[in-house]
């Protein structure tokens, strides 16, 4: 098999390709970088019709689109044991699995979506960030950040634990409700309507920078331990 100029090129700066396979319909490149592994997975699939859920212990974007399939990719390096990624298919919802099963292990999962899907996602031990959707939307984060942008979803849920996290939606929310402990919470909205929020730092201080409404059919329900909560 002739060697290509771009092979030749991974030669000089020290890259040896070891394998390339199809495992299960996705993509996988193996190879070895100055004594790392690098670890390449991509695969489509089709959206559940109950949404998708997502559960990851490594850096995780989500991404809606206007595509009706769902893209999984995961690509970073590893040195012992690869990066475990299943999907599959429960009761109408696509679960996809992502974890490094051992140390020196560094990846990150990128899902894109069609918009209009609904989303559950939790991440373990890492930051997740979220843009693009228009469904509904749940995510829990226990150790990293949570980052929420271009939002035209009407309803969010937000559980995060020792980290902060920041939304911002471009179309008016229905319902938002966010708990953060041990971080910072930020929400931006647009002021084409006037909402109903609710918002309380135990231990932080508060930042509202609109009127609150009681009478508003757009609520917000805010609440951080140990941390400030900023609204404009």
């Amino acid at each position: 098999m002739a060697i290509t100029t771009a092979q030749r090129r991974m030669l000089l700066i020290g890259v040896i390709p070891l394998l390339l396979l199809v495992v299960g319909g996705a993509l996988v490149t193996v190879a070895t970088i100055r004594g790392k592994i690098t670890f390449d997975y991509s695969a489509t699939f089709a959206a559940g019709p109950q949404g998708v859920r997502i559960f990851s212990a490594v850096p995780t974007h989500v991404i809606g689109g206007a595509s009706d399939q769902v893209r999984v990719s995961v690509d970073g390096t590893y040195a012992a044991q690869q990066p475990k990624v299943d999907v599959t298919t429960d009761q109408g919802v696509l679960d996809i699995r992502t974890v490094c099963p051992a140390a020196e292990c560094e990846v990150e999962l990128t899902v894109q979506v069609p918009a209009a899907a609904m989303v559950q996602a939790k991440a373990d031990g890492a930051s997740i960030d979220v843009s693009d959707l228009t469904a509904k939307v749940k995510i829990d984060a226990d150790g990293g950040t949570a980052t929420l942008s271009r939002m035209r979803s009407p309803q969010v849920s937000l559980d995060v634990r020792k980290g902060s996290s920041s939304m911002q939606f471009d179309e008016p929310p229905e319902q938002v409700t966010a708990t953060v402990s041990d971080g910072s919470l930020s929400v931006r909205l647009p002021r084409t309507t006037t909402y109903n929020v609710d918002a309380v730092a135990a231990q932080g201080s508060t930042d509202i920078t609109m009127d609150s409404d009681p009478a508003a059919t757009h609520r917000l329900f805010l609440r951080t331990s140990y941390g400030s909560i900023s609204v404009s």
